[in-house]
Parts: C-alpha cells; sequence; structure tokens
C-alpha cells in the first residue's frame, strides 16, 4: 500500500504542477480562452490528465484496499465469536 501511496502522490503532483505551468505558458502566450487551440495545448492538457487520472485511480485502488481489510476485519470479528 504504501508503494500505491508514493506512486499516487508523485502521479498527481506531476500531473497537476504539469497542469499549472501549461496552462499558466499558454494563458501568458494566447491569452484568455475557453478550450485548447493549439495542437501542442492539446497534447499537454491530455498529457497532465493522464497522470491525474492514474493519480486519482490508484487513490481508489488504495480506497478500496482499505475498504478489504475492514471487512476482512468485520468477518474475523464477527467468525471468532461463539
Amino acid at each position: 500500500m504504501k508503494r500505491r501511496y508514493k506512486a499516487m502522490n508523485i502521479m498527481l503532483v506531476i500531473g497537476v504542477s504539469l497542469w499549472i505551468i501549461e496552462t499558466v505558458f499558454f494563458l501568458i502566450r494566447d491569452g484568455w480562452h475557453m478550450k485548447a487551440i493549439s495542437s501542442e495545448e492539446q497534447m499537454l492538457d491530455y498529457i497532465s490528465e493522464t497522470f491525474i487520472n492514474i493519480g486519482i485511480i490508484l487513490f481508489a485502488s488504495m480506497l478500496l484496499s482499505i475498504v478489504k481489510m475492514f471487512v476482512n476485519a468485520k468477518t474475523t470479528e464477527i467468525s471468532v465469536e461463539p
């Protein structure tokens, strides 16, 4: 679980950092706009979204592991009682 936590943190930090950097860069270069207007911006958006999505998936898998531990602990408690 520690390895997933570290990987999740790395993915989220890289994704959010890349998103902030590219947003600031393209705001300065192209000005305010609602959609990505250049292919470079679309590509960087896709890359940062991928990092963030991987981080979210790792977070969800960690939550499922924690729920699984609680369920196993509850079933162990129930089965131990006479």
